[in-house]
């Protein structure tokens, strides 16, 4: 029996980050679609519900905390990774606070992507076949 691959969706503004995050979570047997806007995403997530988000926190449109923000408010609960390279003091407990399942610096450690994805899918009782 095949087991189930994760589904992970990718917001970042950045083509070069889309990109090499797309690189990783396939290599890592993950299933990636990426979208450059939170437009692009939320026109999509609910036909194309992952099982994990990795959000930019900083972007053009909305901050990636304002999409999972809006997404709770369409009771559209995803495990939800923020990423950034801007440190802003406070919004790492701001984010923790709103039920955002991780907060990490750019640039992005493989294996810890990798523990953080697998850890927010766990903390919402996604697992493996599930």
């Amino acid at each position: 029996m095949r087991k189930k691959k994760f589904r992970v969706a990718i917001l970042d503004d950045d083509p070069a980050v889309r990109r090499a995050l797309e690189r990783l979570l396939s290599a890592n047997q993950f299933d990636v679609q990426t979208y450059e806007t939170a437009l692009d995403l939320i026109r999509n997530i609910e036909s194309a519900l992952p099982d994990c988000l990795i959000l930019d926190l900083f972007m053009g449109d909305m901050s990636g905390s304002e999409i999972h923000d809006h997404l709770k408010t369409k009771k559209i609960f995803v495990p939800t990774i923020i990423i950034t390279a801007h440190a802003v003091a406070d919004m790492h407990t701001k984010c923790s606070n709103s039920g955002i399942s991780a907060f990490l610096s750019k640039p992005l450690h493989g294996a810890t992507l990798i523990q953080a994805i697998h850890a927010a899918m766990d903390s919402h009782g996604i697992k493996p076949g599930a």
